[in-house]
């Protein structure tokens, strides 16, 4: 009995990712409102009103705040960007991927250590950032000692929850994303 070959019919999109070394399959481990999390939380909306808030008012008054509607329209012209480089390219490793397959490796390589120095950066910036209204919460002053602590335990649970997988992650995130939107709903009735 002579065996038949099947043709697999495959689209563009799928010969794109074979061509990049990736099996073409839908295998979702995280939903909708984790990935919505995973965005969210990155911005960290509630953190930056703590932070930026009075600051702006006291140094731009009733104008810092259209000036905050401002970077909204432009930081959501950068999401249509990212949006449309991800159903282009559709690899994991974003900004790495994305700039090896549209420019040179070379470039790739310092987007990928601008990002990680940018991730740290920033990670720590809001570790210190949230300092002053975690000693308000908690009616206590801290010595750097202790905030140094503080932010130490933070990056070493940030380290574990990646290392330990993107479930307990994603878990947490969607915990943590849905404290933070109940606390703005609650904060913007004051």
């Amino acid at each position: 009995m002579a065996q038949k070959t099947a043709k697999i019919k495959t689209s563009n999109d799928d010969r794109d990712l074979i061509e990049h070394g990736y099996k073409p399959q839908l295998k979702r481990s995280i939903g909708f409102f984790t990935s919505f999390a995973v965005s969210f939380s990155f911005m960290s909306v509630l953190m930056g009103v703590f932070s930026n808030f009075g600051f702006v008012l006291g140094k731009a008054g009733p104008f810092g705040l259209w000036t905050w509607l401002i970077v909204a329209v432009g930081q959501f012209f950068v999401c249509l960007v990212f949006a449309e480089m991800a159903g282009r390219i559709p690899l994991t490793g974003a900004l790495y991927n994305w700039n090896n397959k549209l420019s040179h490796p070379a470039v790739a390589v310092t987007v990928h250590w601008l990002t990680v120095f940018a991730y740290a950066i920033g990670g720590a910036g809001i570790i210190v950032a949230a300092m002053g209204p975690l000693q308000s919460l908690l009616g206590r002053s801290f010595d750097m000692g202790t905030i140094r602590l503080i932010g130490l335990g933070v990056f070493a649970s940030q380290l574990l929850i990646n290392v330990y997988g993107v479930r307990l992650a994603a878990l947490i995130n969607r915990w943590a994303v849905v404290a933070e939107i109940l606390a703005i709903i609650f904060l913007g009735q004051f």
